[in-house]
C-alpha cells in the first residue's frame, strides 16, 4: 500500500510510519516542520511533505491517487496551545483532509482517524459511573480539546456515509514514548515529579481549583524538586489509570489498515491498569528518589478504557506496560541509547 501518515514527526505517526516501511509499503510522510524524526523517515524511505493541514495545494499533491491515510496529525491540549489553534488544527484541518482524500484519492482502501480516550471525559472531577469505558460511553467531551476530537470523528463519519470514504476512528487513551516516563519536564514526567509539576503550573495563566489547592499542598510538603509525589484521598487511595506505549497504538493502527471489518468502527486502544501509587513507588524505587503521599480530596478521578473490542476484531495485542516502559527508559539512559520516539 501508498499510506499517507499526517503528524508523522510525532509520538504515534512516526511509530505507524516505521512499522509500514519495514513492512514493504510506501509511505509519505506529512508534518508541519522538519526535524530529527522527520528526517529519520526520510533516510528509511518515507517521501516526506512539509506543511500544515490549511495547505490545500500540499494536500492534494500528498493524497494524490493514496491507498490510505494515517490521520495522526494534530494539536494536543497538554502542550499548553490556545483553544483557537485546536479548532483550527484538529476540527478545520481534518475537514481540509477529508476533502483534499475525496478529490485527489478515488480508490482509497483505508483513512484511519486518530481520535483520542477525551471524546469521552466529562472533565473536573466527576467519575464515571463504570469502568473500563468501552466504545458505547457517551461522547460527552467536557474540554475544548475533547470537544474537537468528537467534530473530527463526525467529520469523518460524514465523509463515510456522504462520499463513501472507508473510515476507520482509533481512540487511544493516554500514550507516551519511554522516556517520557522518567523525563521530569515532560507531559507525563509532570504528573509526578515534583520540580516539573511546579514549573508547569507556574507557566499556566490560570489553574483550575484542585490543581490550584494540590500546588499548594505540593509546595507545603516540604518535596525538593527531584522527589516524586502521588495525590491520594483521605484513605489512602490513588486514582488507577493506564499508559500506552506509542508503539502499540502505531501496531493496532496498522491493524486497522488490514482488517477488512474495521471499515465504520470506533476502537479503543488501552493497555493494562494501575494504580497511580504504585507507578510513583516504582519509579522512586529505579530511580533512587523520595515518594510524597499528598493527601488531596480533589484528586484525578480514576480513568482506563476496554480494549476488547480491538482485541476481538482486530487482533490487538499490546506487548508494553508502564512498568517494562520505565525499565526500557532507565536502561536507554543508562547506555546514552535512545528509544524511538
Amino acid at each position: 500500500m501508498d499510506v499517507l501518515i499526517t503528524g508523522a514527526g510525532g509520538r504515534i505517526g512516526s511509530q505507524a510510519a516505521r512499522l509500514l516501511l519495514a513492512g514493504g509499503h510506501r509511505v509519505r510522510g506529512l508534518d508541519v516542520a522538519r526535524g530529527p524524526v522527520v528526517d529519520e523517515l526520510e533516510t528509511l524511505g518515507a517521501r516526506v511533505f512539509v506543511g500544515g493541514l490549511n495547505d490545500r495545494q500540499l494536500l492534494a499533491e500528498a493524497c494524490a491517487e493514496v491507498d490510505a491515510v494515517v490521520h495522526t496529525g494534530a494539536v494536543l491540549s497538554s502542550h499548553g496551545r490556545p483553544d483557537d489553534l485546536l479548532i483550527d488544527a484538529n476540527i478545520v484541518g481534518t475537514y481540509t483532509l477529508l476533502t483534499a482524500v475525496r478529490d485527489h484519492a478515488p480508490a482509497l482502501r483505508r483513512f484511519v482517524n486518530l481520535s483520542s480516550d477525551a471524546v469521552y471525559w466529562t472533565g473536573g472531577d466527576v467519575a464515571p459511573a463504570a469502568l473500563p469505558v468501552d466504545e458505547h460511553f457517551p461522547r460527552t467531551a467536557g474540554s475544548v480539546y475533547g470537544a474537537t476530537k468528537v467534530a473530527a470523528e463526525q467529520l469523518c463519519w460524514s465523509f463515510l456515509h456522504t462520499y463513501g470514504v472507508p473510515i476507520v476512528i482509533a481512540r487511544p487513551t493516554a500514550t507516551a514514548a519511554p522516556a517520557e516516563l522518567i523525563t521530569p519536564g515532560s507531559v507525563f514526567g509532570r504528573r509526578w515529579f515534583t520540580g516539573g509539576a511546579l514549573d508547569w503550573w507556574a507557566s499556566r495563566p490560570s489553574l483550575a481549583p484542585a490543581d490550584e489547592e494540590l500546588r499548594r499542598l505540593l509546595r507545603d510538603s516540604g518535596a525538593a524538586p527531584d522527589d516524586l509525589f502521588v495525590a491520594i484521598d483521605a484513605e489512602g487511595r490513588s486514582s488507577v489509570s493506564m499508559t500506552n506505549d506509542a508503539r502499540d497504538v502505531a501496531a493496532g493502527i496498522c491493524l486497522m489498515l488490514e482488517v477488512p471489518e474495521a471499515v465504520g468502527e470506533a476502537f479503543n486502544l488501552g493497555s493494562t491498569e494501575h494504580s497511580d501509587a504504585e507507578l510513583v513507588r516504582y519509579l522512586g524505587e529505579r530511580l533512587g528518589r523520595r515518594v510524597h503521599q499528598i493527601v488531596h480530596p480533589g484528586k484525578r478521578p480514576s480513568w482506563y478504557v476496554s480494549s476488547l473490542k480491538a482485541r476481538s476484531l482486530l487482533g490487538y495485542r499490546p506487548r508494553h506496560d508502564v512498568f517494562s516502559m520505565v525499565d526500557e527508559a532507565l536502561a536507554a539512559a543508562a547506555t546514552g541509547t535512545e528509544v524511538s520516539a
